[in-house]
């Protein structure tokens, strides 16, 4: 077994425990902090895909909530790391708040039974409310709110929308991007606006009170590039949905 004090520390301080996920461009892994105690999630991209990072930094270091994974700093690699990291130089490393439980598709499984379905529905609902409205309230939209974004600890109310890797600007356009199901209609052409997040929030609250989303979104580009974005009729929730929680998921999915 390696020696501890032999393990490289990425920035002086993290240490590699494992591989938590892997994407087209990049690494995420869990650390732990030596300096100041627990556990940081890591997003890892090579030189070339570093000033993705930087935007993504600059946009929300500025943006605290409880119900947001805080974001701490941004590491760029001066000299190559080995394993466990296994980091050129030049590599760059956003340091976030690892948020110790699960995605609110997997929590909302073990609650099968009413009404405790619909109560954790509109307490993770209300937790993503709050993070949202700190983000609207700094000029930046998500861009990616749905079931698997918002994890879940022991409590649901202290639920934190996490991967604020699309947030943007408010208004920003650009090719559409995020997960076709929680896409707003206006979002396939390439908006980014408040409304945008909520009617992804609306399509969330209907998939953890249902177990499916919404909409069939089955030639859904092709219907947006020939400028036809009227959403399509939702699926019917549950009969045992609560009319106030029926009454709110039609209206952000109006």
């Amino acid at each position: 077994m390696a020696d501890p004090a032999e393990t490289p520390l990425l920035a002086g301080r993290y240490a590699h425990v494992r591989e938590l996920g892997r994407g087209a461009t990049g690494r995420v892994l869990l650390a732990d902090d030596r300096a100041e105690g627990g556990r940081r999630a890591i997003k890892v991209v090579p030189a070339e895909h570093a000033e993705r990072l930087r935007w993504e930094m600059s946009l929300l270091a500025s943006v605290a909530h409880p119900n947001l994974a805080r974001v701490f700093e941004l590491v760029v690699v001066e000299a190559a790391l080995g394993p466990p990291f296994r980091l050129a130089a030049g590599a760059a490393a956003l340091v976030e708040e690892h948020v110790d439980g699960v995605s609110a598709d997997e929590a909302v499984a073990a609650r099968a039974r009413e009404p405790e379905r619909a109560r954790f529905t509109v307490e993770v609902g209300l937790a993503a409310t709050r993070a949202l409205s700190a983000l609207h309230a700094a000029g930046l939209v998500h861009g990616d709110v749905k079931p698997a974004n918002l994890v879940v600890p022991d409590v649901a109310a202290e639920a934190k929308l996490v991967d604020l890797g699309l947030a943007r600007p408010t208004g920003w356009t650009a090719s559409a991007g995020g997960t076709p199901a929680f896409l707003a209609p206006e979002a396939w052409l390439g908006e980014r606006t408040p409304a945008t997040d909520l009617y992804a929030l609306g399509v969330t609250l209907h998939a953890l009170m249902s177990g499916r989303t919404a909409f069939d979104t089955a030639g859904s580009s092709a219907t947006v590039a020939r400028g036809l974005v009227q959403p399509p009729r939702p699926e019917a929730l549950p009969a045992s949905t609560p009319l106030p929680l029926r009454r709110l998921i039609g209206d952000l999915l109006a």
